[in-house]
């Protein structure tokens, strides 16, 4: 009988230990999964004609000159808003990069070149306007309640644009903030909390039947 009871209690430790590694296995797994997540690099603007109306339908290219990399756009006919479809990934892009712009609309067309900020990556986005003029386009990159000018101004009647199918709105997205930061992965601080606890109970139980053998 008592060789029975022992086996019982063996096996019962057993799966106990296998419990308390599958926990750990499970917390390293969340781990790795928030440390994967990437950010998107939103990339917006508008487009203005030389006389700084707003310029419809516009066709444009942006590529990573330093990756060779082409970043999709979508725009609309009724529209001068552009922005990145699919956005590319922060990890896409580095400080010191060098984004070009390749801008058709109608008989008008011009490149122009931003080089990615410490600024822009710390929002994790950039909202480049693009203006015609004579000879080609000039753009500016606007910083969200601060503008960083060119000798091109950014006409003050903009006109309202309706909001592109299922895409992003107009209002540059921010870089998250340390506290959404600390957040990391919805559900991952419970399933830390309920791994911490069925640990402490499976530590306490091994602990007593230790002390009352």
């Amino acid at each position: 009988m008592k060789i029975k009871l022992n086996g019982m209690e063996s096996k019962k430790n057993r799966i106990m230990i296998s419990v308390f590694a599958i926990c750990i296995v499970s917390a390293a797994l969340v781990s790795a999964t928030a440390s994967a997540v990437s950010l998107p690099f939103e990339i917006s603007g508008y487009v203005f004609n030389a006389d700084g109306s707003a310029c419809n339908g516009p066709t444009i290219t942006i590529t990573n000159l330093n990756t060779g990399e082409t970043f999709s756009t979508m725009t609309l006919p009724s529209s001068n808003y552009y922005c990145t479809k699919p956005a590319p990934l922060l990890d896409d892009v580095d400080e010191g990069n060098v984004l070009q712009f390749n801008v058709t609309a109608g008989l008008e067309s011009g490149d122009i070149e931003h080089h990615i900020s410490a600024s822009d990556l710390n929002r994790a986005a950039l909202q480049f306007n693009i203006t015609f003029s004579e000879g080609g386009a000039k753009g500016e990159s606007v910083v969200e309640e601060e503008q960083i000018q060119t000798p091109i101004q950014t006409p003050i009647q903009t006109p309202v644009l309706p909001p592109l199918p299922q895409g992003p709105n107009t209002t540059p997205t921010t870089a998250p903030s340390e506290e959404e930061e600390g957040k990391g992965i919805p559900g991952s601080e419970a399933v830390y909390a309920i791994i911490g606890f069925i640990a402490t109970i499976l530590y306490l139980t091994l602990k007593g039947k230790k002390g009352g053998s």
